[in-house]
């Protein structure tokens, strides 16, 4: 076995352990678990990824979009991490950078209805109405009952 191997063997069993400790809330441990399956494999777009969930859930904000971007870096394909970069970034009140992380990964992957209902709530954000609406209708042709697009369009009909 080359070090090389060994040296990604032992970043996905960090990365494991990481994931194991989020499941178990234990968020300081998931984060010192990806820190170190970082260090041993640098170029894995997942621990990226699953550190900067790990940072969001601490409440650590711009640690984790510092991890999202680090992600697609990695891999520019990685819808999920634009997505969880778009939330972030609505968190925070930069809507317009959510918009573009949003639309960047449906471009990616068009068939996730958590990302058109997001993009709806930043564009109803911005006073864009239609296009909001239409992010709803997008994300109920993908699954029918998806309870937040169902929400979000039962508030724009008149009682």
């Amino acid at each position: 076995m080359t070090t090389a191997d060994t040296c990604a063997d032992k970043a996905h069993r960090y990365f494991n352990l990481g994931a194991t400790m989020y499941g178990l809330g234990k968020m300081n441990e998931a984060v010192a678990c990806y820190r170190k399956a970082i260090e041993l494999k640098p170029t894995d777009a997942k621990i990226y990824f699953g550190m900067g969930v790990a940072l969001k859930a601490q409440g650590r904000t711009e640690a984790a979009i510092a991890c999202y971007q680090q992600t697609v870096e990695v891999n520019p394909r990685h819808a999920q991490a634009y997505h969880k970069l778009g939330q972030s970034l609505a968190d925070q009140g930069k809507t317009e950078l959510a918009i573009i992380c949003y639309r960047k990964a449906l471009q990616i992957n068009h068939r996730l209805p958590e990302i058109y209902c997001n993009l709806g709530n930043a564009l109803k954000n911005i006073g864009k109405l239609g296009e909001a609406r239409g992010c709803y209708y997008n994300a109920l042709e993908i699954d029918p009952e998806f309870a937040d697009a169902l929400n979000q369009l039962e508030a724009f009909s008149p009682n």
